[in-house]
């Protein structure tokens, strides 16, 4: 296309008329290109540095299909999970109330879960959102013991699993989501 470097270092107005519809340098030119998912390898000035040309790549699109099937096994595992739990007489509490963890909890929409456990005061007497479970603090399973621990916040699985183990002395089932449901 027109190089927009050699109209404006020619001080070259006649460059500009109605048959070019867009003007680019090699900024703007890049910039257009990458946003539209191609990847820029080269830009150069040819023909005596009157057009702008530009080697590149399409950048493939992001494959969201195993991400789903992902979300498809969590949710899957974690409902199967919970009712077989609640079925078993046995009470389930998750452990994590942040981000990743209501997310989860919002997606599956497991009914059978008893209360959610996080150690950040700030959560605590609060409610997860979409859910509704109600927000405790560890000393909870104390008070109110369940069966089952479902650990959601994956950044503090090893401080959570030696809590769980070594502080609140909890014998029960834990489990931990990731790509799937782990019972540890």
């Amino acid at each position: 296309m027109p190089s927009l470097e050699q109209t404006l270092e020619g001080g070259r107005f006649y460059d500009f008329f109605p048959d070019h519809v867009s003007y680019f340098s090699f900024l703007t030119l890049r910039h257009a290109l990458e946003r539209n998912g191609f990847e820029v390898i080269e830009i150069s000035r040819g023909m005596n540095g009157e057009y702008n040309v530009a080697l590149v790549r399409k950048v493939p699109e992001n494959d969201f299909v195993p991400m789903q099937n992902t979300l498809n096994v969590i949710v899957q595992d974690l409902r199967n999970f919970v009712e077989t739990c609640n079925r078993q007489g046995r009470r389930v509490a998750a452990w994590g109330a942040g981000g990743k963890g209501i997310t989860v909890l919002a997606v599956a929409q497991v009914k059978g879960i008893d209360y959610v456990i996080d150690s950040d005061p700030h959560k605590v007497g609060r409610f997860t959102p979409v859910t509704h479970l109600p927000i405790f603090a560890p000393e909870k399973l104390l008070s109110d013991p369940v069966d089952v621990v479902i650990v959601t916040a994956l950044a503090y699985r090893d401080e959570i699993l030696a809590e769980l183990r070594d502080v609140l002395r909890f014998r029960g089932v834990i489990a931990v989501l990731g790509k799937q449901l782990e019972i540890v």
